[in-house]
């Protein structure tokens, strides 16, 4: 891995992964696609319904381009495999600073939270 940031990324990638699967949770890492990217992790809960989660483990947190990279990327999945949007939930999960993997914040707007209109 070249640079320092993205191999900070890929260390939390692959630690909230472990954790995920530990847990319990049906999860795999997704493979990167470029503008075609679908998330850094899905979550499947074997009921036809998925999670798609990006990873972020940044200092500056940057919220609006945070979500719209998850947005775009929650709607690239369900385009590439065929399924309904509405089956796909997307999640923002940020690092917690000197935390532990379980203390990172799961983050998706008011509307998505409870199925409104934004």
């Amino acid at each position: 891995m070249s640079h320092p940031s993205k191999a900070k990324g890929t260390a939390y990638e692959t630690a909230l992964l472990n954790y995920l699967r530990e847990s319990g949770l049906e999860v795999e890492r997704l493979a990167p696609k470029g503008q075609k990217d679908e998330g850094d992790l899905v979550v499947d809960h074997q009921d036809g319904r998925f999670t798609v989660i990006e990873a972020k483990n940044r200092r500056k947190w940057e919220f609006p381009e945070f979500m719209g990279e998850m947005r775009a990327e929650r709607e690239e999945f369900a385009r590439s495999r065929g399924t309904d949007l509405a089956l796909v939930e997307g999640l923002l999960v940020v690092k917690a600073p000197r935390k532990r993997i379980g203390e990172g914040y799961a983050i998706r707007s008011l509307a998505e939270h409870f199925g409104l209109a934004p």
